[in-house]
């Protein structure tokens, strides 16, 4: 109990079970009514007597209505903010369709941009090695113009690999992809494709759908999940034989799913050996370095 007060469990318990509209009037009667009780009285009876008008003001009227009438009012409250905007709307046509149509356009522009900033924090994360993988590319001196090459002469794997292999864990040469000529049997489809050095299935990613993702066998080529499906639809695509640019045949030996869009081998429909590129191209063979 408060030394100076009336009891201050009684009342907590007044102001608990109060209507609120009342209670400021209420509480202000009842202290002043103690006040007096206790400079005639004393604090024992004032308190005694304090706590027992606590308890017969327990009546209809007085406490505070259930917390199903306070949601009921308050569904209310939040029908009537509804009606009134509305009409408000109405009211206002052109004033409230600047508005409304500022708060879409506002909304459609930062949804829009945090969608391209993900699609750009996002980009090449597919890949496991994604912190550690790089592209050489070269600069030249064109006719008094610096230019940037991505296409690098192919002894330079060789170099990297001689003089710099404790720097790289693996290196791998593509030939810069394309669309190439596709055919099983009668269904020839035009496909962007590449051919890898061996070692880039260890640089990239493949998530396998079947078959193995390795590069071994130099007659051989890895289709994506939808090129498979285009030439196979349900049948089993391993083991099959198909024809690229009309070259001699090579064997299907894995189906990776489908790179994502925001990565540089989006739409990499198909992934052959370099040894089946350099094997099959003559001018290949036959050129000499500068």
């Amino acid at each position: 109990m408060s030394t100076t007060g009336p009891p201050k469990i009684a009342l907590h318990f007044f102001r608990w079970y109060c209507h609120p509209r009342l209670a400021y009037h209420i509480e202000g009667d009842l202290l002043e009514v103690y006040q007096k009780r206790k400079r005639k009285k004393g604090k024992r009876v004032a308190d005694l007597r304090f706590v027992i008008d606590v308890l017969l003001l327990i009546r209809p009227g007085i406490i505070r209505p259930f917390t199903s009438n306070q949601n009921m009012n308050n569904s209310m409250m939040i029908k009537n903010y509804f009606l009134m905007g509305w009409r408000n709307i109405i009211r206002s046509k052109g004033y409230s369709a600047i508005n409304i149509g500022g708060l879409a356009v506002g909304l459609a522009v930062t949804m829009l941009i945090g969608l391209w900033i993900n699609d750009e924090l996002s980009f090449d994360k597919s890949h496991k090695n994604y912190p550690r993988i790089g592209r050489v590319i070269q600069h030249l001196q064109n006719n008094d113009e610096k230019q940037t090459w991505f296409n690098v002469p192919f002894p330079l794997a060789d170099e990297l690999r001689k003089n710099y292999g404790a720097d790289f864990k693996n290196i791998a040469m593509a030939v810069q992809w394309g669309d190439h000529l596709l055919a099983h049997e009668d269904k020839k489809l035009k496909m962007t494709g590449a051919y890898f050095e061996k070692e880039a299935t260890e640089i990239f990613t493949l998530h396998m759908v079947m078959g193995s993702s390795a590069l071994s066998e130099p007659a051989s080529i890895l289709l994506s999940a939808s090129a498979a499906k285009a030439y196979f639809g349900d049948e089993e695509p391993l083991n099959q034989l198909m024809k690229i640019d009309d070259k001699p045949l090579v064997k299907v030996t894995g189906v990776y799913k489908d790179f994502p869009h925001n990565s540089t081998l989006a739409n990499l429909l198909f992934i052959s050996p370099w040894e089946l590129f350099y094997g099959n191209g003559e001018w290949v063979k036959d050129m000499e370095d500068p």
